[in-house]
């Protein structure tokens, strides 16, 4: 895995790899242990896009790099959807090592395009969300954050004021906090290209 990762511009640190653009946006991909004593390696290989405006907001509250905007797992080629996310096998399975090799190397390209905000933005208004895949947080608010990198819109501030006017719930508080800090973010910050 650290060869293709390295020769796609990513830097290791223990479990860790992380790609950052010239904007502070951030590729990741994190090898999760997850032992059933089956085999010698088994884990989870995390794939999480953080751009600047996210990691700044997240970071405020301590939160970590595995809250991405966007994020899935690498999924094991024709595994069943139990165990699909779920990499095993043994060091000496050299079939197994280059599937994995070859299969984030697929994936890679998807990944690194998400690094580009009218990218992730186009995602982030057309896909269905779902509980710990892709865009990982509420529509509204991954728009927003992705408009303001961007810079000052009409439909940022539109968003923002809907953002703001949203029934309480258990998101009330995030919600409140992310309308009150994007203004201040995007007065500080210049706009993606």
């Amino acid at each position: 895995m650290s060869p293709v990762l390295r020769e796609a511009g990513f830097k290791r640190q223990g479990r860790w790899f992380r790609r950052e653009n010239d904007r502070g946006d951030v590729a990741s991909v994190y090898v999760q242990p997850f032992r059933l004593g089956v085999h010698d390696a088994e884990f989870f290989v995390n794939l999480y896009v953080l751009p600047k405006i996210w990691r700044d907001f997240t970071a405020r509250k301590g939160s970590s790099e595995a809250m991405g905007l966007w994020q899935d797992r690498l999924r094991v080629p024709g595994r069943l959807p139990l165990r699909a996310d779920h990499w095993s096998f043994d060091l000496s399975d050299e079939a197994a090592g280059r599937l994995l090799t070859d299969t984030l190397a697929a994936r890679l390209p998807e990944l690194l395009a998400l690094l580009d905000p009218h990218v992730l933005l186009d995602y982030a208004r057309t896909a269905p969300q779902a509980p710990g895949r892709k865009i990982t947080v509420h529509r509204g608010m991954s728009v927003a954050a992705l408009l303001a990198s961007l810079g000052p819109s009409d439909e940022l501030d539109r968003l923002l004021r809907e953002l703001a006017q949203e029934p309480g719930g258990v998101l009330a508080d995030v919600i409140s906090d992310f309308v009150d800090f994007v203004p201040t973010w995007v007065a500080t910050h210049r706009p993606s290209p």
